[in-house]
């Protein structure tokens, strides 16, 4: 059975991520403040949670596509344990407000990336975004980032 995955912030990226997670695996929730922004991704089967609380807790796994990382704080404040959760932080923010959020536990990852790409495109395009994951924790002075 797949994964199920929660995509958090419904703009123009949320939205196109959400509709592929539910093209490859048919199983995304998904929650946006204004509602309405959900509608066309619930007609086609996403799972539409009527808080920032409540889509962390359907999946092991989610995405936050919000504008910066204050307003990711406040979203996921009410969330009182994301022990065990693979956060995708794909908001604006500085170095130190990743290394931040971090200690708080909030870890992005770039395996759910591999996965999806071998679901997609098979096993040349999962070493590819491997490669690239390599990369990203280079980059950013990590040995590495752990999969998912």
């Amino acid at each position: 059975m797949a994964q199920r995955i929660s995509v958090l912030g419904l703009g123009n990226m949320g939205t196109a991520l959400a509709r592929t997670v539910l093209s490859l695996s048919g199983r995304v929730t998904v929650w946006n403040r204004t509602p309405a922004k959900a509608a066309t991704l619930v007609a086609a089967g996403a799972t539409l949670a009527a808080s920032a609380e409540e889509a962390v807790a359907a999946s092991d796994v989610f995405v936050v596509c919000v504008g910066n990382y204050d307003q990711t704080n406040h979203m996921l404040s009410p969330c009182a344990d994301l022990s065990g959760k693979t956060l995708l932080q794909l908001s604006s923010g500085t170095p130190e407000e990743a290394a931040e959020a971090k200690t708080r536990g909030q870890v992005s990852t770039c395996g759910l990336l591999q996965r999806l790409a071998e679901q997609r495109h098979g096993a040349d395009a999962g070493r590819a975004a491997h490669a690239q994951r390599s990369a990203v924790s280079q980059q950013c002075g990590e040995r590495d980032i752990a999969r998912s």
